[in-house]
């Protein structure tokens, strides 16, 4: 797997393999953009994440769903970089 994810030619889609299995447990794939997910938990707490190749963001409404998630996500030994300034060369306010 270490190979897949990190060596080959295939390594962006076997990345995104996983992490989409990752996704599958109470995220919805959008039908028309297939790199974003959304989670919608009672009161209207709502988590979206986008990928692009190896990175995503994310952003929500309730801080325990932001936990959450960092903790979800420590299996693919990510670093959280804090607020988002720059997204593909875009400076986000």
């Amino acid at each position: 797997m270490n190979k897949a994810l990190y060596s080959l030619k295939q390594a962006p889609q076997a990345w995104y393999n996983k992490i989409e299995a990752c996704f599958a447990k109470g995220f919805k794939k959008f039908h028309c953009e297939h790199t974003l997910f959304t989670k919608l938990k009672e009161e209207g707490k709502l988590l979206i994440v986008s990928l692009y190749v190896d990175d995503l963001i994310f952003t929500m409404n309730d801080n325990n769903m932001c936990e959450e998630f960092k903790k979800m996500m420590l299996e693919f030994d990510m670093s959280d970089l804090g607020k988002i300034r720059y997204f593909l060369g875009i400076e986000v306010l």
